[in-house]
């Protein structure tokens, strides 16, 4: 069932499991398969296209203010 994309939790109720970790753990771990393919597809992504940097994030770029001084706004 969850290999057919069925959530975990509607599982759980279907199979009268009384929690909701014992059928996560019991269903998740045996489609080793389907993870190989993700991580193969993944791999064949990031192989075709090359990932150019990420340009720092305005909260990371360092002012040449001194501290404690406001920016002017017009």
């Amino acid at each position: 069932m969850p290999a057919a994309g069925v959530d975990i939790k509607i599982v759980q109720e279907t199979l009268g499991h009384r929690s909701l970790a014992f059928t996560r753990d019991t269903y998740t771990g045996v489609y080793l398969e389907v993870a190989a393919a993700a991580a193969e597809a993944t791999a064949a992504l990031f192989a075709a296209q090359p990932v150019a940097p990420m340009p720092p994030s305005p909260s990371r770029r360092r002012s040449s203010r001194p501290a404690g001084q406001e920016p002017v706004r017009a």
